[in-house]
């Protein structure tokens, strides 16, 4: 029994509509949105193939919601844990960015297909992207504003610093799952999966986030 079927037997305290959801998350770092096959999915979460229009009416409603779905757990990671006797926009800029880099760490083969479609022009993403993706966006673009206000970062755009931050953060992470598919597929014989899966780590993580906002401290900047 397969990773996917046992996790449909795990599911039946679920609603139909929620286990379909399950399953194509569960597949899509193979499938990404263009390659998302219902009769596969419903195959596998063993679920009537015919309740797919009941519930979502069509496959892109059905792409969509599991994109969604995906996306509210993304996006509750965002939540800031406010200290009452400070406000520190560094610290929260810090702890935000450390928790979405763990998230897309451990989420990196949905992340990764994810950004393929977006890139190869796939409707569904593209949508989903424009849909969302300035609401977290904002959420760190307010940060380093404050930051700035309050002159602990350096006065440059925040589609600069965005731009040297974000890359520097979260990249890693998807270069790594592009590097573990190839090996998995045998496309790859010399390059080290360890030695990129070092970058994933939490340490790791941590301390590219201090090395990005050190740079970009006014303190330690010569601008």
């Amino acid at each position: 029994m397969t990773k996917i079927e046992r996790t449909a037997q795990k599911n039946t305290q679920k609603s139909t509509d929620q286990i379909l959801i399950q399953t194509a998350r569960l597949l899509f770092p193979q499938t990404g949105c263009s390659k998302l096959n219902l009769r596969e999915i419903a195959r596998k979460s063993g679920i009537n193939l015919g309740m797919f229009p009941y519930y979502f009416k069509n496959k892109a409603e059905f792409t969509r919601r599991v994109l969604q779905d995906f996306y509210e757990d993304f996006f509750a990671n965002f939540a800031v844990d406010k200290d009452a006797s400070a406000h520190n926009p560094i610290e929260e800029l810090r702890m935000i960015m450390n928790k979405v880099a763990v998230f897309v760490r451990d989420n990196q083969e949905f992340m990764a297909a994810l950004l393929t479609d977006i890139m190869n022009g796939e409707p569904a993403a593209i949508r989903f992207a424009e849909a969302n993706v300035f609401r977290h966006f904002s959420i760190i673009r307010k940060l380093v504003a404050e930051g700035q206000k309050a002159r602990l970062l350096v006065p440059m755009s925040t589609h600069d610093v965005m731009s040297f931050m974000m890359p520097a953060v979260f990249s890693p992470m998807l270069i790594h799952s592009k590097i573990k598919a190839l090996k998995t597929k045998g496309l790859s014989k010399t390059l080290d999966l360890k030695t990129f899966q070092l970058s994933t780590t939490d340490e790791a993580i941590a301390k590219r986030i201090d090395l990005v906002l050190n740079a970009l401290s006014k303190k330690t900047s010569k601008r």
